[in-house]
């Protein structure tokens, strides 16, 4: 199984959609990329772990889909392209990895040094196809999922009207 580092804030930014929704919802746009590739995992036999710059100065680990999609953020005072380099070098075979970042001059060369193989963010986004929306983002599957629920609260509403 191949296992792929993402350098998450790189990847939200290359994603036009994505990157129009970070200013005004930032969780929004993180859960997003998480479900844009949770839908990617289903066609792909991969392992995904996707870093973020640290949230409050504290290290979270979220088991997406337990053993193919984690997501972790950096502790204070740690960058995510930091938090990635340890993974790989605490990793016993480095060359199994694959990392995705913008950053390819930084992060890139020091990965690649290790025998790791580096992919642009818009090249990875182009490999895993437009979000739900058409576009990149998902907003449409988070607006049906908002239908869905309106629509049975107030079918249960109506219910609860209707004398006995």
């Amino acid at each position: 199984m191949q296992k792929i580092i993402i350098d998450g804030y790189n990847l939200l930014h290359a994603d036009p959609e994505l990157k129009r929704t970070v200013r005004a919802d930032l969780r929004g746009a993180r859960r997003g990329l998480v479900r844009r590739l949770k839908g990617y995992l289903e066609s792909k036999n991969v392992r995904l772990t996707v870093v973020f710059d640290g949230r409050g100065g504290l290290t979270d680990v979220n088991v997406e889909i337990p053993g193919r999609l984690q997501v972790l953020y950096s502790a204070a005072g740690q960058s995510a392209d930091e938090l990635i380099l340890h993974i790989l070098e605490e990793a016993r075979n480095p060359r199994e990895y694959m990392v995705v970042t913008s950053d390819v001059a930084d992060i890139g060369r020091v990965a690649s040094s290790m025998g790791v193989k580096v992919l642009p963010s818009t090249d990875f986004l182009s490999r895993i196809g437009p979000g739900p929306s058409g576009g990149a983002g998902g907003r449409a599957s988070e607006d049906a999922d908002d239908v869905e629920y309106w629509l049975g609260r107030f079918d249960r509403d109506r219910d609860n009207d209707k004398e006995p």
